[in-house]
């Protein structure tokens, strides 16, 4: 038995994937102007991050050398006697979750903290958690 296609399928339009492109485009025009927009927006939160970060006094601390930051997933590790910390890290999460800022966490083999600014992160949260990391600082600072 052989079995063929049906002529016609390689020439139907993949229409929900097509509607579901247009409203993100029009999501994206609407919100912020073009893709230029959302570049900077993205630059532009993961810049206030990082510079929260950079301007802990070492309590943060960030690794990655300034060229091959993500926009998109800012690492960290919290510094205590030079080394990362994992209790007080573990603690970070905690506090955060308690305060509803989730998904905190780094890898699980290797710790860390992990901010996610993926556009659909509202820049209310980006403030939420950049206030945070600064009273957790603050109260946590040895």
């Amino acid at each position: 038995a052989t079995s063929l296609p049906i002529p016609n399928v390689h020439n139907t339009p993949p229409t929900y994937i097509l509607y579901l492109i247009n409203l993100t485009c029009e999501h994206i025009k609407k919100t912020f102007g073009s893709l230029k927009g959302v570049e900077a927006k993205a630059i532009e939160r993961a810049n206030r991050v990082y510079s929260t970060i950079d301007n802990s006094d070492g309590f943060y601390r960030n690794l990655v050398d300034l060229t091959y930051r993500s926009r998109m997933n800012a690492t960290f590790r919290i510094i205590t006697n030079g080394e990362g910390d994992r209790g007080l890290e573990a603690k970070f999460v905690k506090e955060a979750n308690a305060s509803g800022l989730e998904q905190l966490f780094g890898h699980p083999l290797m710790g860390g903290l992990r901010i996610t600014l993926y556009n659909a992160i509202h820049d209310e949260s980006v403030d939420a958690v950049i206030k945070f990391m600064k009273d957790f600082a603050e109260r946590n600072r040895k």
